[in-house]
């Protein structure tokens, strides 16, 4: 693997590396508001029975403050029943609440599972590049041994061809 490859491979890396620090950033983010949306659905929910029973009391006693029959009304009230119509409401609430929760846990798996890409993408290019660096040295290992066969190789025709080159001259000589 050449330098630039490297360099290439490590830029790689290092965005990846971002986008997994950013996703994860964004899951962190989501937890925290995932759990204040549960603390205020719970706080909603306090308040709204509290409310709920204030105001049947206050409907129930202005119902009785001007009757003139012998029996108090305890629940209605001209046909309407304000607790039936406040647990609408709040079934109301509930059901606007538990959407929007069940959107941010939706937000909340799908950064999870990027993030989770990320991490195997980045896994992979670290495996990846570690296996070239391994075959790299493996090779330069393996080019080193040749070359210096081929010094040998080539140390012994160079003493060939010098005594070539004398028995030749002495060949000449002795003619």
């Amino acid at each position: 693997m050449n330098p630039r490859e490297q360099a290439l491979m490590n830029d790689t890396l290092a965005g990846l590396q971002k986008r997994g620090d950013v996703f994860t950033r964004n899951m962190l983010n989501a937890k925290i508001q995932v759990s204040t949306l549960q603390q205020a659905v719970k706080d909603a929910d306090a308040l709204i029975a509290k409310n709920t029973q204030r105001n049947k009391k206050k409907a129930i006693g202005l119902l009785n403050l001007h009757t003139q029959t012998s029996n108090e009304a305890y629940q209605r009230a001209d046909g309407l029943d304000p607790t039936k119509l406040a647990d609408i409401n709040q079934k109301k609430l509930v059901g606007n609440l538990e959407a929007r929760l069940n959107k941010a846990l939706i937000r909340h798996s799908e950064t999870v599972n990027e993030n989770n890409a990320i991490k195997a993408k980045v896994n992979k290019s670290r495996r990846k590049r570690q296996n070239d660096d391994f075959n790299n040295m493996s090779l330069v290992k393996k080019l080193n041994i040749v070359q210096d066969k081929l010094d040998n190789v080539m140390t012994i025709a160079a003493e060939v061809s010098d005594g070539k080159k004398l028995s030749e001259e002495e060949k000449s000589k002795a003619k």
